[in-house]
C-alpha cells in the first residue's frame, strides 16, 4: 500500500515537471538569480552572470555551437569593478561585458583560467541541447524589445539544429506597465513564449525584475502555455 501511494506521489511531481533545465541567456544577473531562489537553476551556463549584447546575437551563439564565443583576440579591458574588485572586460565581438570573472593582473595569465571555465559551461549545455530533453531558454529584457519574428525565426533554427526539445520565455520592457507588474504572457509560436513587463534600471532590478521574472517564471514552469 506504501509503494502504491509513493508510486502516485512521484509521478504526480515529474508529470507537472515540463523541462528537464531552465538556462538563462540573459540579459543580466538578476535572470540566473531568479533561476536560483526558484531552485530552476542546475548549473551555470555561458550566459550567467554577464550583461551587453542582445537576445539575437546570443540565441545566433547557441546556434552556431558557441563557435569563436570566447577568443583572446576579441577582449578589451574596461575598467574595475568597485565593489569586487574584479578586472572589467568587454568581448568587441559579442558585446558582452564580463564584470565577474577576471582577476586582476596580466591578462594573457587570467585569461586561460576563465576559458576553461567557459567551455565547461558551453560544453554542458551542448550536452543538454544534443540530447532528448526539454530545455526552456529564459531572457528578460534591459529597458529594450526586440523583433519577436526574429526571435522566432532562430529559436525555429536552433530547434531543428538539436535533438532537444528548446522554447524560448521572452520577456520584453514596456515602460507603460506598472513596476512588479507583468501580461501578455502567452506562446507566440511552437517554441517561444512571450511576456511583458517594466524593467527597473539596477541596483533596483535586483528587487523589481528579479521578483517580476519569478511569478512569470512560477507559471511557465508549472502551467501549460
Amino acid at each position: 500500500m506504501m509503494l502504491h501511494k509513493l508510486y502516485f506521489w512521484f509521478e504526480r511531481i515529474y508529470r507537472h515537471r515540463k523541462y528537464n533545465t531552465v538556462i538563462s541567456i540573459g540579459a543580466a544577473c538578476f535572470v540566473p538569480e531568479a533561476l536560483k531562489q526558484l531552485k530552476l537553476r542546475d548549473f551555470s551556463g555561458p550566459f550567467d552572470w554577464m550583461y551587453g549584447s542582445d537576445v539575437i546575437t546570443r540565441l545566433g551563439y547557441v546556434y552556431n555551437r558557441f563557435e569563436n564565443y570566447f577568443n583572446s583576440s576579441d577582449f578589451e579591458y574596461v575598467g574595475e569593478n568597485t565593489e569586487s574588485l574584479k578586472s572589467v572586460y568587454k568581448n568587441i565581438r559579442t558585446g558582452i561585458v564580463y564584470n565577474h570573472d577576471f582577476e586582476p593582473g596580466d591578462f594573457s595569465k587570467v585569461f586561460p583560467q576563465v576559458a576553461e571555465k567557459y567551455a565547461r559551461r558551453i560544453s554542458r549545455v551542448l550536452k543538454y541541447l544534443d540530447s532528448g530533453r526539454r530545455i526552456l531558454f529564459v531572457y528578460s529584457e534591459l529597458g529594450d524589445s526586440r523583433d519577436v519574428n526574429q526571435i522566432i525565426d532562430i529559436m525555429k533554427k536552433i530547434n531543428n539544429r538539436y535533438t532537444a526539445e528548446i522554447d524560448l520565455l521572452y520577456v520584453c520592457h514596456k515602460p507603460e506597465i506598472p513596476i512588479g507588474k507583468y501580461c501578455g504572457l502567452r506562446r507566440v509560436s511552437k517554441n517561444v513564449i512571450y511576456c511583458e513587463y517594466h524593467y527597473q534600471t539596477y541596483p533596483t532590478e535586483t528587487v523589481a525584475a528579479r521578483s517580476t521574472l519569478k511569478d512569470i517564471l512560477g507559471r511557465v514552469t508549472k502551467r501549460r502555455i
